[in-house]
């Protein structure tokens, strides 16, 4: 039986992204809360001028639930232990490192800019593992010939656990580094009003038939990207584990977030958070460029 990359919940109440973003366009905010920047961009703490353009909880007020478990890419139940997580996110990052990127640029968009839900995708995956199996840990413990496209739809041939989060977050941390090795990203990109229509518009269409909790997860993480903008570039520089990763990731949540409806204490899955983190970096940087991918 398959296990999804869900993060393991705490003692504390948590509640589901999905209960807490009715329209998870409504978390990118509309105004830009005005904190220092660089690079052309400014980054800082959420504050009282985060608010506008958020909706996030029921018509009669905002949640600010006590504690918030943000879990991964599956209503399934199931969850992965921290040390699960930190195994396939290390295999992951080393098979891109031995396979590089596919030399096929459409084979590489089509993994890229379509949702993980999205055939195309899924495919596209399958078919850039396959071809690079020696690179892939553990991969003669799988059948001889996995079928399409089991390998970039759950990938749990090995270890029972869906890895294709990670091995999709590895592909978007060095898609980064080799079409944007420069990329500055900031507060004047992820508030630009046009900017943020565009992320909005391509994130309706792209995420349509996406899982509703894995949309959320993104959407969540997208936010906190638009928040804080300059803490995601570094934590996704930072080496995996790093306490310099552990530091830009504190700052990216930090406490009371409106991307999280306030709650005072937020628990995500390492592994699974700079997945989505490299994502949503790429997503904006994409709208801030105006063009529908970054592979060229």
């Amino acid at each position: 039986m398959q296990r999804w990359g869900l993060m393991k919940g705490s003692a504390m109440p948590s509640f589901r992204i999905a209960l807490l973003v009715p329209l998870t366009a409504a978390m990118i905010c509309a105004s830009s809360p005005g904190f220092a920047q660089r690079g052309g961009g400014s980054s800082g703490s959420s504050g009282a001028g985060a608010s506008s353009g958020i909706t996030i909880g029921s018509s009669s007020g905002p949640v600010a639930p006590p504690e918030i478990t943000v879990q991964g890419n599956s209503p399934l139940q199931s969850m992965v232990t921290p040390q699960d997580s930190r195994i396939l996110a290390s295999q992951a990052a080393s098979f891109v490192r031995c396979a590089k990127l596919p030399d096929n640029a459409q084979m590489l968009s089509d993994i890229l800019d379509h949702s993980p839900r999205e055939l195309v995708a899924q495919r596209a995956l399958h078919e850039f593992i396959l071809s690079h199996a020696g690179c892939y840990q553990d991969m003669s413990m799988s059948p001889a010939s996995p079928q399409s496209p089991q390998l970039g739809e759950c990938n749990n041939i090995v270890t029972g656990l869906c890895r294709v989060t990670y091995d999709r977050g590895a592909l978007y941390e060095t898609a980064l580094d080799k079409f944007a090795p420069d990329y500055q990203l900031g507060q004047l990109q992820t508030f630009d009003p046009a900017i943020r229509a565009r992320f909005i518009a391509r994130q309706k269409e792209r995420n349509r038939i996406r899982l509703s909790v894995d949309r959320d997860y993104f959407m969540v993480v997208a936010c906190m990207v638009q928040l804080r903008p300059r803490e995601a570039l570094d934590m996704l520089q930072a080496k995996q584990g790093s306490p310099e990763e552990r530091t830009m990731r504190s700052e990216m949540i930090g406490r009371r977030s409106p991307c999280v409806g306030g709650a005072r204490n937020v628990n995500f899955d390492p592994g699974q958070f700079r997945a989505y983190t490299a994502e949503a970096v790429y997503e904006w940087i994409s709208a801030a460029r105006n063009t529908n991918t970054l592979v060229s």
